[in-house]
């Protein structure tokens, strides 16, 4: 029979035991965190949290094993192996912080009402500053770098309770920059453009200021300061930050910055800002500088046209120069998704490198289920495209198109044809992730890049450049549009039977899949291609290649045509 004593201290000495692996664990995680917090661009709002954690562990695992195994020489051994252990890993971290400190300045700055709050981490010997919004309460994530390299502390000026402008002097040219941090929004679920919203004549609300004017129209902002000069500023000139912000600038360098305050609301429609908003105007400068209110003179006009339901929109060019103006500031932003980019632009995650791929991709789906709209075949080729200005990493290319539209033909009627070639030009700008921001237009997106030399790149042979996608012709859909006609599907079937039943006996017919056809074999596709008029006849055309990966997206434009094929409309009798 066991000794009690002997089972009192086998108990005591696996609670020793169990502590002593509790607080390694704890310990160890402290010692990791620095390495997951780089690994993931992360940073502590407070960087004396961990050292000070790993003392307060050891202290206090110490203590319980000691309480817990105080009369005992292996519980002494445990509680000098834990406060070894703890006590070098708190110098280790301590002596990090303070590497940190003399590598970099760090700038906790929050907001009046304590709501928000951002990090600055700049490096002292280079000027590059990184920024950091809060993820979860001390917890901050890295979002895009301040522009230019910094010298000297900057200032810090919160001009509403969601907009802090920071101004500081470049280390590089010793002029001062300005960076805008906003975290509100005054249109939830939308992105819009501050200048459109603040179209409309306002002027100064506090005393001494009433004579103080901005005016805002499709020419941008004129702003007329107390007896100063009138100072004019276009659309390139003014620099959006958020959907609260942005900044006049002269020559590059910023003067004022003006933010929508937190009583403004965009009116449903017109996205102006609705009548009773206020905006703040501020000078840029790094000495102290007031906030000034102004409230807009033009509310009554502006609430007389949403009564008329009148919508003032702005050009495309004034749109197409500002969706580019937002790509150019977001695209250093890491971890973009589709849902946060301006709207109307695209984010390319596949074909990197390929840019005649790229550009394709943008144009076209590549869901093998998607149908034409309307009752309407879709065929497009792109013929060509050519960097017209700027580089790969952000440069304007012309893009050339042809495309067909056909209606199959109702109730007997032939079908329909409408073909057309035409040319736009897109805007592609590299991500901090090496993916690609896409923005196309009819009108030229070379805004701010220098001419490219660079020659045409002929697609026009290249079959992987064309798309097909069908009308819908299943079910009682097609019954209705034609009677004795053969459907693209019973088309796939009898030219299989006829002309590949020999040669691929295990085909399969690919029936998730819009456009009619056969998988022949791995890496082998006979697939719909669209109706064609031949020799005076309506016809379905076959297409037959080869591809090592069966979805487009994956192509990178390489596939080999085995060769087309017709099936006449009445190639056998129903």
């Amino acid at each position: 029979m066991e000794d009690p004593a002997e089972i009192k201290t086998n108990t005591g000495l696996w609670k020793v035991v169990l502590l002593c692996l509790c607080f390694v664990f704890l310990l160890g995680c402290c010692a990791a965190a620095p390495f997951v917090l780089r690994r993931f661009d992360l940073a502590l709002a407070y960087d004396w949290l961990l050292p000070l954690g790993a003392t307060g562990l050891t202290v206090l695992g110490a203590g319980a094993v000691y309480l817990v195994s105080r009369r005992t020489k292996k519980g002494l051994a445990a509680v000098l192996f834990l406060v070894a252990i703890g006590l070098a890993l708190s110098i280790w971290l301590w002596y990090g912080r303070y590497q940190e400190r003399i590598q970099f300045n760090s700038y906790l700055v929050t907001s009046p009402e304590k709501k928000e709050a951002f990090l600055l981490r700049q490096d002292v010997e280079t000027g590059q500053t990184s920024y950091f919004r809060r993820r979860f309460w001390v917890l901050m994530q890295q979002r895009e770098g301040i522009p230019n390299r910094m010298q000297g502390k900057p200032k810090f000026q919160w001009m509403t309770e969601d907009v802090c402008a920071i101004t500081y002097e470049g280390k590089d040219d010793g002029a001062m920059h300005q960076f805008v941090a906003t975290f509100g929004d005054r249109d939830p679920g939308s992105y819009y453009y501050v200048l459109s919203a603040l179209y409309g004549i306002w002027s100064g609300k506090e005393a001494g200021t009433e004579d103080w004017n901005i005016t805002a129209d499709n020419n941008g902002i004129t702003l007329t300061v107390g007896d100063q000069p009138e100072e004019s500023y276009t659309f390139e000139e003014c620099v959006q930050f958020g959907t609260t912000a942005i900044v006049l600038c002269r020559g590059g360098l910023p003067r004022w910055t003006i933010a929508l305050n937190t009583d403004c609301t965009l009116s449903p429609g017109s996205n102006l800002i609705a009548p009773g908003g206020t905006i703040t105007l501020t000078q840029v400068s790094m000495s102290d500088t007031p906030n000034y209110v102004f409230v807009c003179d033009t509310d009554g006009q502006k609430q007389e046209d949403l009564n008329n339901s009148t919508i003032l929109t702005p050009s495309q060019e004034q749109i197409d120069q500002e969706t580019v103006s937002s790509m150019q500031r977001m695209a250093s932003e890491p971890n973009l998704s589709q849902e946060e980019i301006p709207e109307g632009t695209q984010l390319l995650t596949e074909g990197i490198g390929n840019f005649p791929w790229m550009i394709f991709l943008s144009l076209i789906e590549t869901d093998d289920t998607v149908m034409g709209v309307n009752g309407v075949d879709v065929w497009l080729h792109l013929e060509s495209v050519r960097l017209i200005s700027g580089d790969e990493s952000d440069g304007c290319w012309e893009v050339q198109m042809r495309q067909a539209y056909v209606s199959p033909g109702n109730q007997g009627a032939s079908p329909t044809v409408e073909s057309a070639e035409s040319s736009h030009y897109m805007r592609l700008i590299q991500t901090a992730d090496g993916a690609y921001l896409s923005y196309r237009s009819n009108y030229d997106l070379s805004f701010g890049l220098e001419e490219a030399q660079s020659d045409e790149i002929d697609l026009s042979q290249l079959d992987a450049y064309h798309r097909f996608e069908p009308a819908d012709y299943s079910g009682e859909n097609w019954k209705y549009m034609n009677v004795s006609r053969l459907s693209p599907q019973e088309a796939a079937e009898w030219l299989y039977e006829t002309q590949f039943a020999e040669d691929y006996p295990n085909a399969v017919f690919l029936s998730d899949n819009a456009r009619a056809g056969y998988r022949l074999e791995d890496g082998c596709y006979l697939l719909y291609d669209g109706i064609w008029q031949e020799n005076g006849n309506w016809v379905y055309r076959f297409w037959c290649y080869h591809s090592a990966e069966e979805n487009v997206a994956q192509w990178d434009g390489q596939v080999e045509t085995l060769g087309y094929f017709d099936v006449d409309f009445h190639a056998y009798e129903k």
